[in-house]
C-alpha cells in the first residue's frame, strides 16, 4: 500500500510545477505584448542604464538595483525607456519612465500634494493639489507654465482612474515614477509623457542650463562621488578582515574628493566551523559576517599622528585640559604634533568631536568603523579638510608640501 505521505509530496510537487508554469506563461504573454508594440524587452539590464540620473529618488543611499527594462518610442517618435528601480530608500510596484531632453536642465519636481516626493529641496512654485518644486523658482515657474495643460489631464488606467502624477527633470531626462506595468497602461503613460516632453521642449524652459549629468552612478548633490553596487577587487585597496571565504565588497563609494580621496565599502564574508560531540556526530556551521570600512588618503606628505586611535603608544599632553580629557593624541614626533595641534586646532576638535582616526606614514587615514552613510562621509570629509586647513604654513614648508595643498581656513571659529 502506498504511503499517504508520498501522495502529499506528489500533490505539493504538482502544485509547485503548476505555479511555475503559470508564471512562465504569464511572462511569455507579457513580453509578447511588449514586442507587439514594436518595443524591446530586456530581462536583466545592467545598472548602467541609470547612469546620469542623480536627483531623488536616484542618487540616494545604497542597495541600488534595476530590473525589467523596456525600450521604445511614442507614436510621435519620442524615445523612452521604462524599468524597475529599487534602492535603500525607494520601492515601487511600477516602472520608472524616462525620456531624453535636448540638454541638461535644472532640477524640477511635480507631484501630488498627497504623495510628496521624498528627499528633495527647493521652493514651491505651485502650491495646489499638484505641487511643483524647484531650487530655481524662475525655472520652476517656466516649466510649470509649459506643462500645466497636460498635467491637468493626467493619463488614466484601464478602469478610467487617473494615474499618479510624479514627475521630475533629472539633468537631461524627463522622469515619471510609479508608471503601471500593464502594457496598455504603459503605452498610455508613454503617450501622455511624450506630450509633457513636447511642451517642455517647445517652451522657454530649454533656454535654462543645468549642471552636466554625472557619467557614473553618483550621489545627489555630490556628483564627484562614485557609487558601485559591487566590486570585490576593491578589497585589495583597504585594510579588511582576512580569513574565511566568499569575500565580497558591496555598496562602494569612492571619490578623488579634491585632494583627500576616500573609499567606503561594506565587506561581507563567511566562516565555517566544524565541531564533533561526544558521540562522534559532526556538525558544520556557516556564519555570515560584515564590516563597513572607510579610509581616506592624503595626496601630500604628512607625518604620523592619531586621535583616540589604538591602545599603545605614549599619549601626548597639550595646554587644554578639556582637550586632553577628550582626545588621546599619539605621534612619533611630539614637536610635529604640537605644531599641528595648536590652540585653535584644539578648539576645532572640541567643537567637532570627530570619530577616532589615524594618519599613517604612507598617507592612509584609517577611520573608526561605523555605518558610514553618505551624510557621515560628507561630514568627516569636511572635518578632515578643516583639520588640514588649520595646519600652519611653516609646518607645510617643513613637510616639503608648499604651496600648501589644502587652503588655509578663513574663519577659525567655524
Amino acid at each position: 500500500m502506498e504511503s499517504p505521505l508520498l501522495w502529499i509530496l506528489l500533490a505539493v510537487l504538482a502544485v509547485g510545477i503548476g505555479i511555475g508554469v503559470f508564471f512562465v506563461v504569464r511572462k511569455h504573454r507579457y513580453v509578447k505584448a511588449i514586442r507587439a508594440k514594436g518595443w524591446t524587452w530586456v530581462e536583466s539590464p545592467g545598472i548602467a542604464i541609470i547612469v546620469g540620473l542623480n536627483v531623488p529618488p536616484f542618487g540616494l543611499g545604497f542597495s541600488r538595483s534595476v530590473d525589467d527594462q523596456v525600450l521604445g518610442a511614442s507614436q510621435g517618435g519620442t524615445g523612452f525607456q521604462a524599468f524597475r528601480y529599487r534602492s535603500q530608500f525607494f520601492r515601487s510596484d511600477g516602472y520608472v519612465l524616462t525620456m531624453r531632453l535636448p540638454r541638461s536642465l535644472p532640477e524640477f519636481y511635480l507631484f501630488e500634494q498627497s504623495s510628496p516626493r521624498e528627499a528633495i529641496t527647493g521652493q514651491v512654485v505651485n502650491p495646489g493639489p499638484l505641487q511643483a518644486v524647484a531650487p530655481d523658482p524662475d525655472f520652476g515657474r517656466t516649466v510649470f507654465s509649459a506643462v500645466a495643460g497636460a498635467t491637468s489631464r493626467p493619463p488614466t488606467d484601464a478602469d478610467g482612474k487617473p494615474m499618479r502624477v510624479d514627475l521630475s527633470i533629472d539633468h537631461d531626462q524627463l522622469v515619471m515614477l510609479h508608471v503601471p506595468r500593464d502594457v496598455d497602461e504603459l503605452a498610455t503613460a508613454v503617450e501622455w509623457l511624450a506630450g509633457v516632453h513636447a511642451a517642455i521642449v517647445a517652451s522657454p524652459a530649454v533656454q535654462f542650463s543645468g549642471p552636466p549629468a554625472p557619467q557614473h552612478l553618483s550621489f545627489h548633490g555630490l556628483p564627484h562621488w562614485s557609487y558601485v553596487p559591487r566590486d570585490d577587487s576593491m578589497l585589495g585597496l583597504v585594510n579588511h578582515t582576512r580569513g574565511g571565504r566568499n569575500h565580497r565588497a558591496e555598496d562602494i563609494v569612492t571619490s578623488s574628493n579634491f585632494g583627500l580621496p576616500f573609499i567606503r565599502l561594506t565587506h561581507h564574508w563567511e566562516t565555517t566551523h566544524t565541531s564533533t560531540d561526544s558521540k562522534g556526530n559532526t556538525t558544520t556551521r556557516t556564519e555570515h559576517h560584515s564590516e563597513v570600512i572607510c579610509e581616506f588618503q592624503t595626496t601630500f606628505g604628512f607625518h604620523e599622528i592619531s586621535f583616540n586611535w589604538g591602545l599603545f603608544g605614549k599619549k601626548l599632553s597639550f595646554e587644554s585640559t578639556a582637550f586632553n580629557d577628550a582626545f588621546k593624541v599619539r605621534s612619533p614626533s611630539a614637536r610635529f604634533a604640537h605644531d599641528v595641534v595648536h590652540p585653535r586646532q584644539m578648539e576645532y576638535f572640541l567643537r567637532a568631536r570627530p570619530v577616532p582616526f589615524s594618519i599613517e606614514g604612507n598617507g592612509r587615514i584609517l577611520v573608526e568603523r561605523r555605518d558610514w552613510n553618505p551624510q557621515e562621509l560628507a561630514w568627516f570629509s569636511d572635518f578632515l579638510r578643516g583639520f588640514f586647513a588649520r595646519v600652519p604654513d611653516f609646518t607645510w614648508k617643513e613637510l616639503g608640501a608648499w604651496p600648501r595643498p589644502i587652503t588655509e581656513v578663513e574663519d577659525y571659529n567655524r
